[in-house]
């Protein structure tokens, strides 16, 4: 298959979550949240190429794919960066590897809540951060 003119090869499927192919000699992992709607919109919870990991906007869904805290900021938040870390730590990373955060919150006034979740995981590392 030919993405953007670079030949893709697939190599190994290493388990229900990730993907391994080689692009341009550089590895790359696909890591899912093997959510329904991965498949169908097209995209990964994470991409991994060569030291690089990128994750994609997270919600706050639990492994039985519901989300948490539906009326609270605070613990949504927490359940994303729980997500996160289980990407990260897919590819062999950890929240102490981040160093960049950007948040979106569809209520401002709940600013707060989110950056006290946000600080509770982050706080020994100092990720810069856009809202």
């Amino acid at each position: 298959m030919f993405l953007s003119g670079f030949l893709i090869r697939r190599v190994a499927r290493l388990s229900k979550y990730i993907k391994l192919n080689i692009y341009r000699n550089v590895e790359r992992i696909n890591i899912s949240s093997n959510t329904p709607w991965e498949d169908l919109v097209g995209y990964s919870r994470a991409v991994k190429i060569g030291n690089y990991i990128h994750i994609s906007g997270t919600t706050a869904i639990n492994e039985q794919r519901k989300i948490v805290g539906l009326e609270n900021p605070y613990i949504q938040t927490k359940q994303i960066i729980k997500n996160i870390e289980t990407a990260l730590n897919l590819t062999g990373a950890s929240l102490e590897n981040v160093i960049r955060t950007r948040i979106y919150v569809t209520n401002i006034d709940h600013w707060q809540l989110v950056g006290k979740a946000h600080n509770e995981f982050l706080l020994v590392y100092v990720p810069l951060l856009a809202w």
